[in-house]
């Protein structure tokens, strides 16, 4: 990516929506992130494979350069700079004539006077950047992570998938066809191009004056880059964030640690390319999180490791020790309460459940970020859940984004008590937090938190989405409470019949 200045992050508000079409038990999903955006539903529903599918789309920011654009960009006798030529798609022969004709019709563009775009050309310039810039590593991203091709993620008999993907002023319709990606619609974009002043530097001049040819390319080259750039801010805006995927089976993973970090290890030390190596597991999301496991060593501690040694100490009575002999071995994950050290697996799997959230929160997290966890409960006595439920706000409070898949009623439960928290003022809930332990500021809002209930459908015999609104009551408990009086009902039969 470009060098940039870097500054103190800022939260900043997700506004995106994810479209799901035909895409594996879905038969139709919409979502739009919130700081905590919750999966609930029946096993097999598609929460994962949703949870991926936002995995797939803020990685394959990574693979992208961005911006920012080069002002003013290289000159040298053999024209503008490679990297120019190829960001302003001078290759492309209808792009490189629809700029043309942008131009021929707006010759004051590089002075900062309006121009126009039709719709038509809007589209053809913002598909074929979208389809170079960002398709390639958005489908290369769903294949390695889902571990299968694009056309195999399609549900059964219903042909092809569709993603519908949507930022402010922005949003783009993708369908499969055989085992890639194709763009259906794009709309809504390039408005905040007009009234910009682009400079423009000639590739080569003819007695001190620009020679006319070098001159149009130039032009062309620069206002391609230009669009380049601002077609796809909208977008970018919202996935340059740090993401990061923790799977359900996190302590199973834990424990066979070892030899697979020490395999990344290895493949780290010894090819030179580290970014083209192959997964060490057929689903990359799994390869990533021993991947992140594996990089942990080495970094100093982040700006959430005082929150990471709270939870730790109130939900282990320990802590989580990282520590590592060479750099091309595993690192040591032990547990630590007061004298003893314990590896992992002489640990019970609460431990080894937490041990990577622990890290993540002490070395990695950041303002802004995403944190994708699938059944965080897992492992967990409900008074565990409990806990880390406070600690999941917080985490919302201090900026971190989060997407969460779960089937407890416990987790969801104390999530809806800190939405009611958010009505109450905040000596009111310092007073309760005495009684309840939280503290002050452990709340959230309605407009921070967002209810997906994935319910099948039968008519089409497969899932979509409902969105289930907080209220002053909190939030909607449904899916589990039918279970309740299931069981309530079950078991008044049976004393029924034991008492006849």
């Amino acid at each position: 990516m470009s060098p940039r200045k870097k500054k103190k992050a800022k939260p900043k508000p997700i506004d995106l929506k994810l479209t799901l079409e035909n895409f594996g038990p879905l038969r139709k999903a919409e979502i739009d992130l919130k700081p905590m955006t919750i999966f609930i539903g029946p096993n097999n529903s598609g929460k994962t494979y949703a949870a991926m599918m936002f995995y797939s789309l803020f990685r394959s920011y990574w693979h992208v350069d961005p911006g920012p654009p080069i002002w003013p960009p290289i000159a040298s006798k053999e024209g503008l700079s490679k990297e120019l030529n190829t960001r302003a798609f001078l290759d492309d022969s209808f792009c490189y004539d629809t700029i043309s004709s942008i131009l021929s019709r707006n010759p004051d563009v590089s002075q900062g006077k309006p121009f126009d775009i039709s719709p038509a050309e809007a589209m053809e310039i913002g598909s074929s950047i979208f389809q170079k810039v960002s398709l390639g590593p958005l489908t290369a991203e769903i294949v390695r992570i889902y571990g299968t091709k694009v056309n195999q993620l399609a549900r059964n008999g219903k042909g092809r998938l569709a993603i519908g993907i949507q930022v402010p002023d922005w949003s783009i319709s993708l369908e499969s066809s055989k085992d890639r990606l194709i763009i259906r619609r794009l709309d809504g974009f390039l408005g905040g191009i007009k009234n910009k002043k682009y400079n423009v530097i000639y590739w080569e001049t003819i007695n001190g004056k620009p020679e006319a040819q070098s001159e149009k390319k130039a032009r062309i080259a620069m206002l391609g880059h230009a669009l380049a750039t601002e077609s796809l801010s909208s977008l970018w805006l919202q996935l340059e964030r740090g993401c990061h995927y923790f799977p359900g089976e996190r302590a199973g993973l834990m424990l066979l640690g070892s030899p697979f970090i020490g395999a990344i290890l290895q493949q780290k030390v010894l090819w030179e390319n580290w970014q083209k190596r192959m997964s060490i597991l057929p689903r990359g999301a799994d390869s990533d999180f021993f991947r992140l496991m594996s990089e942990l060593v080495g970094l100093n501690p982040g700006v959430f490791s005082t929150m990471a040694s709270e939870f730790e100490t109130e939900i282990l009575a320990g802590s989580i020790q990282l520590t590592a002999v060479h750099k091309s071995l595993p690192p040591s994950i032990k547990y630590q309460t007061g004298k003893n050290e314990l590896l992992l697996h002489q640990c019970s799997s609460t431990i080894s459940e937490l041990a990577p959230m622990i890290l993540y929160l002490r070395y990695l997290a950041q303002p802004n970020s995403i944190l994708i966890i699938d059944e965080p409960e897992a492992h967990l006595h409900p008074q565990n859940q409990k806990i880390l439920a406070k600690y999941l706000v917080r985490l919302v409070r201090a900026g971190v984004n989060l997407i969460i898949t779960t089937h407890s009623e416990y987790l969801l439960s104390r999530l809806s008590n800190f939405v009611m928290l958010g009505g109450i003022k905040k000596d009111r809930r310092k007073e309760l937090g005495e009684s309840f332990d939280f503290g002050e500021d452990d709340y959230l809002t309605g407009d921070e938190i967002g209810v997906y209930r994935f319910k099948y459908d039968g008519r089409s015999k497969a899932y979509v989405t409902r969105r289930e609104e907080a209220t002053k009551e909190g939030l909607y408990q449904g899916e589990f409470g039918k279970v309740d009086e299931g069981l309530y009902e079950e078991g008044i039969r049976i004393e029924n019949e034991l008492s006849r």
